[in-house]
């Protein structure tokens, strides 16, 4: 049972509040008179962060010419008391023509504007705007292949991936009047010819007013087509795959935003907590006006993260550096990152339900990593992150936090895979490249007992690279226990599990290193992997097919697949493949690497001329290994694919 209650606070008209059964409070008002008028306001769209708030208003004497204009563009900022004075934009944004703000990036530095900005022709259509030392840049049509509309109105909403644009349009392909569509960004930038959204969202009458919340999924739209209580209803519903044309049944809104007369153009911050729309249900003078409404539970989208970070480059002539972060993440979800950068910042949109892992990615440069866990993260929130970057050169130094360890071990914890590939992959580029490796812990209450433990870590960490080829003389090993805490300033993230002073340091000492003489005599006394591959094939009558470390490519292995190829050629049974990992990384991916490492090697076989219904695929990850794991060269003899040759056993007639 709802209980109503009607009163006036300062400039807001609170038209209603009710009380749910599980305790939500619904609040509905009336923005205040620095955003309505007499005159009809429409087609509002907040921020990002709830504090701008972008709308459009028609026929009034501020209008840029005067109430003989259709609609012009007003924007107000939120402040203590709320939503300031609405000013007009200005001419750059405002012309003689219908205006208003469609769409508008994370950062709030892109705006999307309803038609184009041409002196001359058809103005149908959408067009873009940066800001750029505190001004609006001259607004540029965005071209949309196969582009028309039979209807006298249009809306538009773009994603915040930037990936995607929802237009609501009447096309050849409409069920009966505007529809909603959905046109994708093409790699080569441009955007693609609309599909439609299908039967689900649409029907014979207008649907139109749409918006994506930030998760990419849930939809806010408008329609007269579903059941409505008499006009324009607000509905919700929720993108159930990547075809765009697979969606939730759209749920009505309900009495508490839906009326008998005209509601639409709602648009949510990404906290998804305040909602905001256009209806003539208690408008000033018999206009359309804004209202805000706190969103029902059921109604909101899925909590996201709103990640800011700034890029501080070591030296000040660094500033122009083109940066990208890399998110690798262990969501399972479909959901991507949204990025978006202007000189030495960006904003991240992170779906929750996962963890993850980012640095910059720049050749000639190394950054500092962090790590984010939001597997259990069920609210919206606000974090900030500094990607200190400094370029590879003698003397640099960058702090790793995210080379982590059980506690009072050297094993590797699973997340330092992430960041050992990552440096590992910095390192490779330079040959000659001599490291200082300083490590920190602080495990043990007694000083002596870290001092040795960080030495173990950091031999570990030698380890694996030496396993990929590294000498061991470019690492310099120096452990200091838990003599020097962590002062460092930047903002960093990282696993909430691990002590802020357990890190290890890297110093780049020498960038042209040359091994010493003994190193080739050493090289010549290295086991021979493919020597030992082509005796145990020719011994046992098996063949095992060797892989570099994290890798399921077959290429390196040329004699040993000729000694396959002639097997292949004779054999009238069946074989079995079975793929196998050394015991470095996670037991879960070393099970999908060596089943990826067996599938390559059947895809090379069929090629071959053999069927593929007489192979059989089997994987057993770091499981029976032939080899001392523990030993950096040997272990590479367990990274293989072992084939095995069965006989035919058709029985033959009497």
């Amino acid at each position: 049972m709802k209980s109503l209650i009607f009163w006036t606070i300062s400039t807001a008209l609170i038209v209603l509040i009710y009380l749910p059964a599980f305790g939500q409070k619904i609040t509905k008002i009336n923005l205040s008179d620095s955003i309505n008028s007499q005159y009809t306001e429409t087609k509002p769209m907040i921020s990002v962060d709830g504090k701008t708030l972008y709308f459009a208003r028609q026929n009034a004497p501020g209008n840029i010419n005067g109430d003989l204009d259709d609609q012009d563009i007003y924007i107000s900022s939120y402040g203590d008391k709320g939503f300031g004075k609405a000013k007009n934009a200005g001419t750059l944004l405002n012309n003689e023509r219908a205006n208003g703000v469609v769409s508008l990036s994370s950062s709030g530095e892109t705006l999307f504007l309803l038609n184009t900005y041409e002196e001359s022709g058809n103005n149908d259509g959408v067009s873009t705007t940066q800001l750029v030392e505190g001004s609006w840049t001259i607004p540029k049509a965005v071209p949309i292949q196969d582009f028309h509309n039979n209807s006298n109105y249009i809306d538009y909403f773009f994603s915040s991936s930037g990936k995607e644009l929802l237009l609501a349009v009447e096309r050849d392909d409409t069920q009966g009047d505007q529809d909603l569509y959905v046109s994708k960004k093409g790699a080569d930038g441009t955007w693609q010819s609309p599909i439609n959204l299908g039967k689900q969202i649409n029907t014979k009458h207008p649907e139109f007013s749409p918006f994506l919340a930030v998760d990419n999924k849930t939809l806010f739209f408008s329609s007269m087509g579903h059941e409505n209580y008499g006009s324009a209803d607000i509905f919700y519903t929720k993108r159930l795959d990547s075809t765009w044309t697979n969606w939730s049944e759209p749920q009505n809104l309900g009495p508490d935003v839906n009326s008998e007369e005209f509601e639409a153009y709602y648009t949510i911050p990404a906290n998804g907590a305040i909602g905001y729309y256009v209806s003539s249900n208690g408008g000033r003078e018999g206009s359309r006006d804004i209202f805000s409404i706190t969103i029902p539970y059921q109604f909101r989208p899925d909590p996201v993260i709103l990640l800011r970070g700034e890029f501080i480059a070591d030296q000040e002539e660094e500033d122009s550096i083109n940066y990208h972060v890399n998110f690798l993440t262990t969501s399972a979800s479909e959901s991507e990152v949204n990025i978006e950068y202007d000189s030495n910042h960006f904003n991240a949109i992170l779906p929750t339900g996962g963890s993850y892992f980012f640095y910059v990615n720049k050749s000639g440069y190394i950054s500092e990593s962090h790590y984010i866990d939001l597997t259990d993260q069920k609210e919206y929130q606000e974090e900030t992150a500094d990607i200190h970057t400094i370029p590879i050169q003698e003397g640099a130094m960058t702090v790793s936090h995210n080379l982590q360890f059980s506690e009072k071990s050297s094993e590797f914890f699973q997340v330092s895979y992430f960041e050992l590939v990552r440096l590992l992959e910095v390192f490779k580029q330079y040959d000659s490249l001599q490291l200082e490796l300083t490590g920190h812990a602080y495990d043990f209450e007694d000083s002596l007992k870290n001092w040795r433990l960080s030495e173990e870590r950091l031999l570990k960490i030698q380890e694996f690279y030496v396993d990929q080829g590294f000498d061991p003389d470019q690492f310099i090993l120096t452990p200091k226990g838990s003599t020097e805490p962590n002062e460092d300033a930047y903002k960093k993230h990282v696993n909430s599990q691990f002590d802020i002073n357990n890190r290890i340091a890297f110093k780049i000492t020498n960038m042209r290193w040359e091994a010493k003489d003994s190193s080739a005599l050493m090289s010549n006394a290295e086991l021979d992997v493919s020597a030992v591959q082509l005796a145990i094939n020719a011994k046992e009558e098996q063949f095992r097919v060797l892989f570099a470390f994290d890798d399921d490519q077959i290429s390196g292995n040329q004699e040993v697949l000729l000694q396959l190829k002639n097997k292949i050629s004779s054999h009238t049974g069946s074989m079995e493949l079975i793929g196998y990992t050394c015991a470095i990384g996670d037991i879960t991916y070393n099970q999908y690497l060596a089943k990826n490492r067996a599938l390559n090697l059947k895809k090379w076989i069929v090629k071959q001329g053999f069927d593929d219904r007489d192979i059989t695929v089997v994987a057993k990850g770091e499981s029976e290994p032939v080899a001392d794991n523990n030993d950096s060269n040997e272990r590479k003899l367990n990274r293989r694919v072992e084939v095995k040759f069965k006989p035919n056993l058709s029985v033959s007639e009497n």
